[in-house]
């Protein structure tokens, strides 16, 4: 487990040179890898495994394992938004939806989330 900073990329190595979650991770000869990932932009839990059949059980949807997301938006979401989310949208050919949304928090001009 790694609770990832913001601003360290998700990958072994980085062609502009930034910080890999490798930079925070002891490695004595094993191989691992990150299930899932974290945008740069993303702080919070990343699992590493050397056992690539249970990553991709855990991240396989047939699984139904719950992954909670925080996220905050830079602007305030009002109730059609979030109803959107519950309903699902289309990203190419993936369906998205969020099985539950709250608000966190409200600024003046951002908000902040939990889905699930």
């Amino acid at each position: 487990m790694l609770n990832k900073p913001r601003g360290v990329v998700s990958t072994a190595s980085d062609e502009r040179g930034r910080e890999t979650v490798y930079d925070y991770v002891a490695q004595s000869g094993g191989w691992l890898a990150p299930v899932g990932r974290l945008d740069k932009a993303s702080e919070g839990l990343l699992l590493l495994t050397n056992d690539s059949e249970w990553a991709a059980r855990v991240l396989a949807p047939s699984s139904h394992i719950a992954k909670t997301y925080h996220v905050q938006i830079a602007a305030l979401a009002e109730e059609p938004l979030l109803s959107a989310l519950q309903a699902g949208v289309r990203d190419g050919n993936d369906f998205l939806r969020a099985e539950h949304v709250r608000e966190l928090r409200r600024g003046e001009r951002n908000s902040g989330w939990r889905s699930c």
